[in-house]
């Protein structure tokens, strides 16, 4: 089976195992309908940015009468580690995946464990989370602000950013021209994600 095919099959059989959850609690099912995410770093000759190309998305969210997002249950997000590449064709993009690994290890994953909310003004919703973010084969527990907001269309949009060490993941930072160029291990994650919710059957 064709890898993006293999990819929305997993999204499929995801969405299965979590709908029970999502119509027992009264939650609503959210989905991927657009999003922007980039990975920035630094090496000792300049700084490069690299687009995540293709994720995929599931949330449970329940909206109070105020237009504030007031529960969240299960949240998992999958990125394809092979579509990762920079914007303009860049030495970066010969070394993406064999720094993660992506032979082995496919996609990147986040599962959320736990959330606090606390709601802001302008209809925004501040979420401090907790999660298991896996690539490269290596998972790890991050903590994380990010911040959502319902659209006037009724989808929701989710943003934030968070600074990952690559060599927490096992992940040796990428070099170029035989070691000559060397990226640092730190890394920003930048991520602004639209959700669409799904009909109730």
């Amino acid at each position: 089976m064709p890898l993006r095919h293999t990819f929305f099959v997993k999204l499929l059989l995801l969405a299965l195992v979590l709908v029970t959850s999502a119509s027992s609690n009264g939650l609503q099912r959210y989905t991927y309908r657009a999003h922007q995410m980039t990975i920035e770093g630094r090496s000792n000759w300049q700084a490069w940015r690299l687009e995540v190309k293709e994720i995929g998305i599931q949330a449970d969210l329940s909206i109070n009468n105020k237009g504030f997002i007031s529960l969240v249950g299960p949240v998992v997000l999958m990125a394809k580690a092979a579509h990762i590449s920079a914007p303009r064709p860049s030495l970066m993009d010969r070394n993406v995946g064999p720094v993660l690994k992506a032979d082995k290890h496919p996609y990147i994953t986040f599962n959320l464990t736990q959330i606090d909310t606390r709601d802001l003004q302008h209809g925004v919703t501040l979420l401090k989370t907790k999660g298991l973010l896996s690539m490269a084969g290596v998972g790890k527990e991050i903590e994380m602000e990010v911040f959502a907001r319902v659209l006037p269309n009724a989808d929701v949009e989710i943003w934030g950013m968070k600074d990952l060490d690559m060599r927490d993941f096992d992940i040796s930072p990428p070099t170029a021209f035989f070691g000559i160029i060397r990226s640092e291990g730190r890394v920003k994650i930048n991520f602004d994600i639209i959700l669409r919710a799904v009909p109730r059957q």
